[in-house]
């Protein structure tokens, strides 16, 4: 991995078989949305990347990838995501996990905090 400006880096995969599987486990989350993404780690740290983007990369290549806060924040600023995927708690989260016919799920429940001697309130 090879960090680029804009918090963006450069992700290489290099193993033929690793690559195969990733595009396989890539096919089926497309099959869900086209929404998908992938984590990536190293030694380095975490990146994510278009599903879409594994799909046509060949051993050896290239992709540019989001470090994972600058992801997330764009991700819950609802610039990037499939709207029909939502849960507001354990039970929707469970009908669309076996919805979509896929092992794992994860709810994000996101609260903002207000510091209350900030904005008047006692």
């Amino acid at each position: 991995m090879r960090k680029e400006p804009y918090g963006l880096a450069t992700v290489r995969f290099t193993q033929n078989k690793e690559l195969d599987r990733l595009r396989e486990q890539a096919s089926r989350m497309l099959s869900v949305t086209p929404e998908s993404f992938v984590v990536v780690y190293s030694t380095r740290g975490f990146v994510v990347v278009p599903a879409t983007s594994v799909m046509g990369l060949k051993a050896g290549g290239e992709l540019y990838a989001k470090a994972v806060d600058r992801f997330f924040k764009e991700y819950l600023m609802c610039f990037i995501g499939d709207p029909k995927l939502k849960a507001y708690d354990d039970a929707t989260l469970e009908g669309l996990r076996a919805e979509t016919n896929v092992r794992t799920a994860i709810l994000f429940d996101v609260e903002q905090t207000v510091d209350r001697s900030k904005v008047g309130f006692s």
